[in-house]
């Protein structure tokens, strides 16, 4: 079947964004204007009396509908003899003006749901007397917004943020007060006219809504695997990116840390890894689907640059997210069919709730690197251990005193730079010893500290919200300047959401969202070694003899005609005619000679402006009571520009590009649902489909070989050689996908649940007889708590079983043409020329999962300790791989995806949250998260492994176990690394190659056998802790994270262990082997290439525990009384500090075991943030 898209959609797009943008300005400004005047009725409704004055009883109600909606219904006669009122000019209460104007007679009044306040006279005379109180949670935090109602009436208020309430009421009458998630608590009133209650935490917590797809459920009713996280956990941490906030608060999920460049998101593994496809970044394709207020958020980053691009996740304010849900088994993700094989994580924005609100918030914090450097030798060892590694190397063809003159002699000609008042010859004897004697020239050395500093993160952010039952809005506005700890990094963001609500007719509801975001971010190539050096990998790898800028010879610093000081490049530096402007008083560097990251971060001009625009509309109709029809439009536009200028010393290797991509995703669905109710049975039906279209297009330019400096306009650049042409390309694509659902929700007598789902889901990335698949769900839950068989177990307050089983599609990662016979150009020297890219006719087919989960949640002992157990199984067939090709077949890269196998990932989960010590004034409270993930491959269709280089895909073997070479140690005769066993007998070679115990060991490492470690890069358990602490007024939250066990490729550790000439040296090298019998684990110094080559090749050597534990965040919070904020007009006053990323503690220092999957990195590791931040509320 061939997939049909809305084609009218698409090309009268410009026409529906206009719609959707009037719709939306109509609906926002018909709910402004009708909470203008329909204040929900409370303490907080001002009357404004415009004078002093004396007026009769009818005309104070006169004045209150005059300025409110409300209206009136009582005897006319009813204050005849009534005594006038005495009213002083100012605002007062409504509420406590009624009350006056009551004081005389038998009356009382009561609201009606449709806005009127009816008289009515009392049975009795009851004497009426104001009621005050505070109401607090178990844990002794106000709670705000307690329903309290007079029981047997409508008369009620709510709580302000303090907790605090007041209500007038006759001695004798019922006070209820009730609290989503807390017991309701009935109190009498006696003599005292001070109340205050403490609510405690109830099972009916589990009547809580929470947002599942397409829809909303009722927490008991759910049969799936969801987790949720609140405003109150996003709101007071400073961070740019909201995905920053699931990691450790989620069980199951896993996060490679954030690197720390501004608006960067963490990587986010849901149930492990469910694919195959890893790239040669060793990064898995595991980014799950996001969906925002009902909509998949299917904007992307511009992939076709290296650098500059934007998480588009960055573009949201945290600040507008109301709650978060992740799904993460079958039964919560198979309406999302396809796109649902890493899981869904579903954010809901913020809506209008009650009277007119307006909060204002501010944070400023310092940022500053999180990790520490790696200990590195001082200049004394690094001339010592360049000396040894000279002298091995000299070795080789000479004797050992003569290498050791050499070494002596050729010192600085081979380092370039003696930086000490001795000669070049007295800096380290034939002994290898450094000249105690010998004094610096200068002290200018840090490249860490020239290229890092102290940053500062802003945010300030409004909000105006409101709300009835007929209406609401939310409307707000953000700016946030996050400055990145490395020089000329930075992200600006504005952002600006209105979300309306509007009950037009009792059958007719509409909606609409509409957020906009401007980000402006500058950075540099921060993962390239390219165009002046990489800012992050270059101050951790130069040599600690090499200055940041020149010197003349006496030490002084070298000055250019302003007498600013010139940036050290390792040699000369010249001019645009090859000139030399500024002579180097030593010899060149022989590391990244030419390179100076820091003048590169100052001079380079790159800036990313991405604009984004989302919106958001539904169409509600209710034709019959439970039968409900939804009709709901998406739409995302993302336009990025990227403007570039890397600097090079030389103007001839000066490059400047500009970049620009444009995206536009819409999803149309319609939605018909249906709820039925009769005795103990409750059904719940739903029908829906879905388009979704994707269109991306890119264009760039790119030119080299500046002319004039100053201008970085691509026609200020002379290309004169072939390979420095202008590059100029361009491209569209466009995808499509196609799905119909449904899902039967079934519930009987509160204990027995069932849901079924089925999707059927069509893409137009693969071929016509495989782009559609089929994909269901089922699961079931019973809650035993409410079978009578456990009535005499008082410990236990609820539990409940569930299991889900289901399938799920996967496509993610695939090109938009993957089935299509594709070229690519790959041109000859100066001839044209194009290579087959896909070959095309390819049975390729969806990788296809199953999914099981079984779970038991519980609450206990009298609702002090609740969580969760689950297991999950997750089988992943079909599994698409890029397998190596024969590069005869001509296919370029010579790498195909093809359907290879099958993976397994199964793991356990528990979720635990308890109050460890709950006073009136003081409580402890713990949440502790905990998950273990295997990755096993269980099938493949190739008749041998997958050699992929440090992994070997294996039936019966982990996904992520290392592969590698087996080191056994040091040969202490000649300190060659020794390595197990040879790939081929005919590989011995005597004069390199020994046999112990009849293991043949060499120390040639292309010839080494290689071997499974038994080590893989998963953790075995990992999760998180969350202590929070309150006393009085006061809160403090700690979030640490962790995991246990698991192994990481520690690349950057061996390149310190094992130094080039220029580059400096881990502290642990000392230990290397120096003369024949030295035992030691660390081979040689030796600057021979085969040497290097050796002693770094990829072995078992290089693993290193990636056991840590983070202190993730801590916030200290402060709320303000009532009684104080009421005499400055708030309601509302909160202070917290808080930090993030505060420690790091892993198994070797400077290393972040957080980041990337099992293989160490020296990107932009994280920043830790201290801020202050200040909520108001008006």
């Amino acid at each position: 079947m061939e997939i049909k898209t809305n084609y009218f959609l698409f090309f009268k797009r410009k026409e529906i964004i206009n719609f959707i943008m009037r719709t939306f300005i109509l609906l926002f400004c018909t709910a402004a204007f009708s909470l203008s005047s329909g204040e929900l009725f409370s303490q907080d409704v001002k009357i404004d009396i415009d004078s002093d004055k004396t007026i009769t009883i009818d005309e104070v109600f006169q004045i209150i509908k005059t300025q409110t909606d409300y209206r009136f219904v009582y005897r006319s006669d009813a204050f005849k003899n009534a005594p006038k009122i005495y009213l002083k000019k100012g605002l007062i209460n409504a509420h406590d003006l009624l009350v006056k104007s009551l004081a005389f007679g038998n009356l009382y009044y009561e609201l009606t749901p449709n806005r009127t306040i009816v008289l009515k006279e009392r049975n009795q005379s009851p004497i009426q007397e104001p009621i005050t109180g505070v109401v607090k949670d178990e844990r002794g935090l106000p709670l705000s917004g307690v329903s309290i109602i007079v029981d047997g009436t409508t008369k009620g208020t709510l709580t302000d943020f303090d907790g605090g309430y007041s209500i007038v009421v006759s001695k004798g009458q019922l006070l209820s007060f009730s609290y989503l998630g807390k017991k309701v608590q009935i109190i009498k009133i006696g003599d005292s006219n001070i109340i205050n209650v403490i609510l405690e935490d109830s099972v009916e917590s589990l009547e809580e809504t929470i947002v599942v797809a397409y829809g909303t459920s009722k927490k008991k009713s759910l049969v799936g695997s969801v987790s949720t996280i609140n405003a109150k956990e996003i709101e007071e941490r400073p961070i740019t990116n909201f995905a920053q906030s699931l990691e450790g608060t989620v069980a199951g999920l896993q996060t490679v840390t954030a690197e720390g460049r501004p608006g960067a998101s963490p990587q986010i593994i849901i149930r492990g890894i469910g694919t195959a496809r890893l790239g040669s970044s060793f990064e898995p394709i595991s980014r799950p689907l996001f969906v925002i207020d009902g909509f998949p958020f299917d904007v992307t980053n511009d992939t076709s640059g290296t650098f500059n691009s934007f998480d588009p996740l960055s573009t949201i304010d945290p600040s507008d997210i109301e709650s978060i849900s992740v799904l993460k088994d079958a039964s919560a993700t198979a309406l999302y069919g396809a796109r649902a094989a890493n899981g869904v994580v579903l954010i809901t924005t913020k809506k209008g709730k009650g009277k007119v609100r307006f909060n204002f918030r501010s944070q400023l914090g310092v940022v500053t690197p999180a990790t520490s450097l790696a200990k590195t030798l001082d200049k004394p060892q690094y001339y010592e251990v360049m000396w040894q590694g000279l002298k091995n190397q000299f070795s080789a063809s000479n004797d050992s005193q003569t290498a050791a003159a050499l070494a002596t002699d050729n010192l600085i000609s081979q380092l370039g730079y003696n930086v000490y008042n001795v000669p070049d010859n007295e800096l380290v004897n034939n002994q290898g010893v450094f000249n105690p004697n010998a004094q610096l020239l200068f002290n200018d050395f840090d490249w860490w500290d020239a290229t890092t500093g102290l940053a500062l993160r802003t945010n300030y952010g409004m909000d105006v919200s409101a709300g009835n039952d007929k209406s609401d809005y939310f409307a707000s506005f953000s700016y946030t300047k996050d400055e990145g700890y490395v020089l000329n990094s930075k992200l600006e963001r504005f952002n600006a959401r209105i979300n309306t609500n509007s009950q037009a007719t009792n059958w007719l509801k509409l909606s609409a969202n509409l957020n906009a975001s401007h980000n402006i971010g500058v950075g540099d190539r921060v993962t390239n070694t390219a165009f002046g050096g990489n800012p992050i990998s270059f101050p951790r790898l130069i040599g600690p003899i090499y200055p940041v800028f020149m010197h003349n010879a006496d030490g002084s610093f070298v000055l250019d005609e302003l007498g600013n000081r010139v940036y050290d490049i390792g040699q000369d530096r010249l001019g645009a005619t090859g000139n030399v402007l500024y002579a180097n008083a030593f010899g060149d560097r022989p590391y990244q000679v030419g390179s100076h990251p820091i003048e590169s971060s100052v001079v380079n001009d790159n800036l990313n402006t991405t604009t984004i625009l989302s919106g958001r509309s539904n169409v509600d109709i209710t034709f019959l009571k439970g039968l409900r029809f939804r009709t709901g439009l998406g739409v995302d536009l993302n336009n990025n520009n990227v403007r570039s200028f890397f600097f090079d010393p030389d103007p001839r290797e000066r490059d400047a590009s500009r970049r620009n991509f444009t995206q536009r995703a819409i999803t149309f669905n319609q939605l018909l649902s249906y709820n039925k109710q009769f005795g103990k049975h409750t059904f719940d039906i739903l029908l829906g489909h879905e388009s979704v279209n994707n269109q991306n297009e890119r264009f760039s330019a790119a030119s080299s070989n500046q002319i004039f400096d100053g201008n970085i306009e691509l026609n200020n650049f002379n290309p004169s050689a072939i390979d420095d042409e202008s590059r100029v390309t361009s491209s569209f694509i466009e995808t499509s996908l196609e799905s119909y659902f449904s899902r039967l929700n079934y519930e009987f007598d509160a204990k027995y649940f069932a849901s079924l789902s089925y999707r059927r889901d069509g893409t137009s990335i693969l071929e016509e007889d495989a782009r559609w698949g089929d994909f269901y769900s089922v699961g079931l839950g019973w809650i035993l708590s409410n079978e009578s068989f456990l009535n005499d177990a008082d410990w236990i307050n609820f539990l409940k079983l569930r299991a889900s089983h289901g399938t799920s599609g996967n496509v993610a990662g695939f090109g938009a043409y993957e089935s299509q016979a594709t070229y690519s150009r790959n041109d000859n020297g100066n001839l044209l020329g194009y290579v087959p890219g896909n070959p095309g006719g390819r049975e390729l087919v969806w990788e296809g999962q199953q999914l099981t989960d079984i779970g038991v949640e519980f609450t206990l002992f009298g609702n002090k300790v609740s969580g969760t157990i689950e297991y999950y199984n997750k089988t992943s067939k079909d599994l698409i791989f890029q397998v190596p090709q024969a590069p005869s077949l001509g296919i370029r890269f010579n790498e195909l995806n093809v359907n290879i196998g099958e993976i397994v990932n199964e793991g356990l989960e528990i979720q635990l949250q308890s109050d460890i010590i709950k006073t009136d004034d003081f409580t402890w409270n713990v949440n502790i998260n905990a998950s273990t993930a295997s990755t096993k491959v269980t099938e493949l269709s190739r008749d041998e492994p997958v050699n992929l280089g440090f992994r070997l895909l294996t039936e019966g073997h982990d996904l992520f176990e290392w592969y590698g070479r087996d080191f056994v140690g040091v040969n202490p005769a000649n300190g060659d690394p020794l390595y197990r066993g040879l790939r081929s007998p005919n590989d011995y070679d005597p004069a390199r190659d020994i046999i112990v115990a009849n293991d043949t060991l060499t120390s040639n490492a292309s010839n080494a056998q290689n071997y499974r470690t038994g080590k893989t890069a998963t953790p075995d358990i990992f999760g998180g802790i969350t202590n929070t602490f309150t006393y009085k007024r006061f809160s403090l939250t700690a979030l640490l994270t962790y995991q246990i066990g698991g192994y990481m490729n520690n690349v950057s550790y061996l390149e310190l262990l094992h130094p080039r000439l220029g580059q400096t040296a881990h502290v642990d090298i000392l230990n290397a082997w120096k003369q024949p019998g030295d035992i030691t684990d660390v081979p040689r110094v030796d600057f021979n290439t085969n040497h290097l080559n050796n002693v770094t090749a990829f072995s078992n050597r290089n693993l290193v525990s990636r056991t840590s534990l983070n202190i993730r965040r801590i916030t200290l919070n402060y709320q303000f009384p009532k009684r104080i904020l009421s005499n400055i007009a708030m309601n509302n006053l909160n202070m917290y500090v808080t930090g993030e990323n505060l420690a790091f503690f892993s198994a070797q220092k400077g290393l972040n075991a957080g980041a990337g999957l099992g293989q160490s990195v020296t990107d932009y590791s994280p920043g830790r943030i201290i801020s202050l931040g200040l909520n108001i509320g008006f």
